[in-house]
């Protein structure tokens, strides 16, 4: 059974997001997970929040359902320590229900605290020794001495552990990314399809692990508005930048740090292109089967971001409740041969 998580990262503020999340879980989804940024995608009126306090406020509140970040980037503005200490403690407090996103990180979030911003090649081989170190940290009986080519500890010790094993999973947008999740990750999260579904398992079988060990999660960024015209004039400068970049322009996204240059460059990207990255539905029926597809590509978790309008909101959540989770829970996870 594929199960469907709700996604909320930098579209309210951090009060309704808390709120919206919490009202999902209560209307029958799995879980919940959250982006992890520094800077939101946008300036005008933008919120700010530090995704591990808002993750826990909503672990307290809706007392069920998986949680994780989509995705955190232990590289550069955290040490992977300080990750391992993080998610350690939510380990601890929610066993089984935790698990960690991480990825190489976009230059809005990093550069600006650090000044720095180097090649993907340095980025990737960051992530892979801070993962090596976060499980470390998670596992080790004993302190901890340790040199590696970007990271050291010196006698460091996790002394509060994870109750139950937490799935590290990679951000993963193309092929290069999906083969360091199978070799050094439980999984990944990202736009799934056909091919990189079968290049991901294929490495997983190659090295000798397990297939259904793996949490594999399909992004699905949508919203349900009955008026369209009015959901672009609210929301587009708000969706655009995580949406179309990621899709369309994925270099400006990735290199960028400053969301009044993302807040700009909305002005002269038009409506088209931002409504066939992020479909806008003007009913929940429409929504299912376009969902549904997306379920049958060998992810066994959809991580839903709804961009709606927060006054549409309500009404969706009843309609998900009554017809889209439903639908979706009698999709069967596949993995591809």
């Amino acid at each position: 059974m594929v199960s469907v998580l709700w996604g909320s990262t930098d579209l309210h503020p951090p009060e309704v997001l808390v709120e919206n999340a919490v009202a999902a879980i209560k209307a029958g989804f799995d879980g919940f997970w959250t982006g992890d940024h520094f800077h939101p995608q946008y300036h005008t009126g933008a919120p700010q929040h530090q995704a591990w306090v808002h993750l826990t406020a909503i672990a307290e509140r809706a007392g069920r359902g998986i949680f994780g970040t989509c995705v955190t980037c232990p590289i550069l503005r955290y040490n992977p320590a300080i990750v391992a200490q993080a998610f350690a403690t939510m380990g601890y407090l929610y066993p089984g229900r935790v698990w960690l996103g991480v990825g190489t990180g976009e230059a809005e979030n990093e550069y600006p605290v650090t000044s720095k911003w180097p090649k993907w090649s340095e980025r990737i081989g960051r992530l892979d020794e801070a993962v090596k170190i976060i499980r470390m940290l998670w596992s080790s009986p004993q302190p901890l001495n340790y040199r590696g080519k970007y990271y050291s500890l010196h006698g460091a010790f996790g002394y509060t552990k994870p109750k139950q094993r937490i799935p590290i999973i990679y951000g993963a947008l193309g092929p290069r990314s999906l083969l360091h999740a199978a070799r050094y990750g439980d999984g990944f999260v990202g736009w799934v399809d056909d091919k990189c579904a079968k290049l991901f398992y294929d490495e997983v079988r190659r090295l000798g692990r397990d297939p259904e060990e793996m949490m594999v999660q399909q992004l699905a960024f949508c919203a349900v508005s009955p008026d369209i015209d009015k959901w672009l004039r609210e929301m587009k400068h708000k969706v655009f930048a995580s949406s179309t970049a990621l899709t369309t322009h994925t270099q400006i996204f990735l290199n960028y740090y400053d969301p009044r240059a993302f807040e700009e460059f909305n002005q002269y990207v038009d409506d088209k292109i931002v409504l066939d990255a992020l479909p806008v539905f003007q009913s929940v029926d429409e929504l299912v089967g376009k969902l549904e597809k997306m379920a049958k590509t060998g992810a066994g978790h959809i991580a839903m971001l709804d961009a709606s309008r927060q006054e549409d909101l309500a009404a969706n959540l009843a309609q998900y409740q009554k017809t889209l989770l439903p639908h979706l829970r009698k999709v069967q996870k596949r993995i591809p041969k």
